[in-house]
């Protein structure tokens, strides 16, 4: 995907409105500074990036493992439970 597309759909994300409540005349006048911002920033050299990013230390970086497993309920017990209680209490149901 071009630059300029992955700016234009992550720019209102990323950059956001110049007020919390923007206008519809606002956000369209917005969109485009919005995504000018985001392509400069995706623009910029990844070795600039690399100075905040240390590639080494991203091994260590994963889901905690925790000692005991969790126990879930079953999909049998989830179907038993929701035969017999149902899962809105309306009167139509009673």
């Amino acid at each position: 995907m071009p630059i300029s597309n992955l700016a234009k759909v992550f720019g209102p994300t990323l950059v956001g409105y110049s007020s919390q409540e923007p206008s519809a005349s606002s956000m369209l006048s917005e969109t485009k500074t919005q995504a000018a911002i985001v392509e400069s920033l995706l623009k910029i050299p990844s070795d600039y990036y690399a100075n905040f990013v240390n590639p080494d230390c991203m091994n260590n970086i994963g889901t905690p493992q925790s000692g005991e497993l969790k126990h879930t309920p079953s999909t049998e017990s989830l179907l038993k439970r929701t035969a017999t209680k149902g899962f809105f209490n309306t009167p139509l149901a009673s």
